[in-house]
C-alpha cells in the first residue's frame, strides 16, 4: 500500500492543536483579514470572530457551562454555529451537534445520552423540542436563535429556562483564561442510527487538528483561498474538513445555507470559493444539471468527493474546467486514513494510506488475519500518535469494545 506524503504542519506544536486556541492565533496574524462569512452576507475578519467568540463564552459560563459541560447546537447552517462551537471549546466545553431533521425518539436519545444541560436552537424547530420536553431528562436550559436576527419575543417552554441568543453578546471581549488541553474533547458526534441508536463518537481536540491538517494538505489551501461549506455544520465534513481548513491557512469559510444541485454553480460563483467538497450524491446530483455556457465561469481549483465516482469525474473535471477532483477516505471514529496524492489522481481510488499517522491493514473480517496483496477484505485502522483518533462512544462502552 502506496503512502501520502508526510504533512506539511501549519501547528507542529501539539500542545496547540485546539480548536478555539488556532483561531485566536489567527486573530493574532491574520486579524484584519476575511474568515467566515454567510454566501449573501459581510465576512467577520479573524479579529472579529475571535473577539465574538470571547463574548459568547462569557455569557455561556454566565449560564452554568463548565469544563467538560455538553452544549447541544440544533441550527441550521449560520455563521453563529461555528462561534458557538468556539465559545464552548474556550470554556473546555463540548460541542453536541444535533441533526436537523431529528424529533421525537432520535432526538430524545441523542439530547439524553450526551447529558447535556443547555441547549442552542433555532425558533423553527422549537415545536420538536416542546413535543419531547417530558421525556429530555437532564436538559435545563434552552437558547433561542433567531436566524434572521429578529428580535421577537422568547417563547416560553413548558420545562426550560429559556432565553435570546443576543443574551449571550455583550460580556467581556477577554478569553475567558481556562486551561485547555489537545486532549480535552471538541465535540461528540453521533452517528446516523442505521443499526441501532445513534452513537456518540467522542472527538478530542487533537483529532479534529489532524484531521483539518490532513484537509489542509490535500487540497493545498493557502490563505488566498475560499472554502464553500454547503453540507450541514452538524456533520463533521462541514466544520472540520472546511472551515477548519480554512483557518488553518488564514483563508475564508463561505458558509451557505444548503447544498442545493440547481443553483450550485452560482453560488460557487458568489462565494468567490477555490475550494469545496461534494459528499454522496452531491456530484452526480450537480454533474445531472443541464450543462450551460459558464460552466467554466468560476474560481474552483479543487473538490474533495466522497466518492467522486470513476464513471462520471473526468467528464466532471472537463465540463465544469476544475483540473483537480480529489477522493479520500475517512469515517467521523478514524478521520482520514487514505488520501489521494495531488500528482497522482487515479479515477476509482481512495488514494494512498496516511502512514505517518495511522497504521492500516486489509483484513478478513472473521478473524482479523491480514490479507495477501490483491485480497478484498476489511480495512484496520490504528493510530500511531496519542489523542488524534476517537475516544469511545460516549455513554456506551459496550459499543465501544465492540468496535
Amino acid at each position: 500500500m502506496k503512502d501520502f506524503p508526510p504533512l506539511s504542519l501549519a501547528f507542529p506544536a501539539r500542545e496547540d492543536w485546539i480548536f478555539s486556541r488556532v483561531l485566536a492565533e489567527r486573530a493574532r496574524t491574520h486579524g484584519d483579514r476575511p474568515f467566515i462569512q454567510p454566501l449573501d452576507g459581510p465576512a467577520l475578519t479573524y479579529a472579529e470572530a475571535d473577539r465574538l467568540t470571547n463574548q459568547i463564552a462569557h455569557g455561556l459560563r454566565a449560564l452554568g457551562v463548565a469544563h467538560g459541560d455538553r452544549v447541544l447546537l440544533m441550527l441550521p447552517n449560520t455563521v453563529e454555529f461555528m462561534l458557538l462551537w468556539w465559545a464552548a471549546n474556550r470554556l473546555g466545553a463540548v460541542e453536541v451537534s444535533v441533526n436537523t431533521a431529528y424529533k421525537g425518539y432520535f432526538l430524545e436519545h441523542l439530547v439524553n445520552n450526551s447529558g447535556g444541560r443547555l441547549m442552542v436552537v433555532a425558533r423553527e424547530f422549537l415545536d420538536r423540542l416542546e413535543e419531547s420536553a417530558d421525556k429530555l431528562e437532564r436538559l435545563e436550559t434552552v437558547v433561542v436563535y433567531e436566524p434572521d436576527g429578529a428580535a421577537a419575543a422568547v417563547p416560553r417552554l413548558t420545562r426550560f429556562r429559556t432565553l435570546a441568543f443576543e443574551e449571550l453578546y455583550g460580556r467581556s471581549d477577554d478569553p475567558p483564561g481556562v486551561p485547555l488541553s489537545h486532549r480535552d474533547l471538541c465535540a461528540i458526534m453521533y452517528t446516523s442510527g442505521t443499526t441501532g441508536p445513534s452513537k456518540g463518537v467522542m472527538l478530542p481536540n487533537a483529532f479534529c487538528h489532524l484531521f483539518a491538517e490532513c484537509t489542509r494538505n490535500l487540497t493545498r489551501f493557502a490563505e488566498d483561498d475560499a472554502y464553500f461549506v454547503a453540507t450541514p455544520l452538524y456533520h463533521g465534513n462541514a466544520p472540520i474538513m472546511q472551515v477548519y481548513p480554512a483557518m488553518l491557512a488564514g483563508g475564508r469559510a463561505v458558509v451557505c445555507p444548503r447544498f442545493s444541485a440547481s443553483e450550485w454553480l452560482d453560488q460557487i460563483r458568489r462565494s468567490g470559493a477555490t475550494a469545496t467538497n461534494l459528499l454522496g450524491v452531491m456530484m452526480d446530483f450537480v454533474f445531472r444539471q443541464p450543462p450551460q455556457a459558464g460552466d467554466r465561469d468560476h474560481r474552483l481549483r479543487v473538490v474533495l468527493g466522497q466518492p467522486a465516482p470513476a464513471a462520471i469525474v473526468e467528464d466532471f473535471k472537463r465540463r465544469f474546467g476544475i483540473p483537480r477532483v480529489l477522493e479520500y477516505y475517512g469515517m467521523t471514529e478514524i478521520g482520514l486514513a487514505t488520501m489521494m496524492p495531488w500528482d497522482d489522481v487515479r479515477p476509482g481510488s481512495c488514494g494512498t494510506a496516511m502512514s505517518e499517522w495511522y497504521e492500516l491493514r486489509i483484513a478478513d473480517p472473521e478473524t482479523d488475519e491480514e490479507l495477501p496483496p490483491g485480497e478484498i477484505g476489511e480495512l484496520l485502522v490504528r493510530p500511531k500518535a496519542a489523542w488524534t483518533f476517537n475516544q469511545g462512544y460516549w455513554e456506551m462502552p459496550d459499543k465501544t469494545l465492540e468496535a
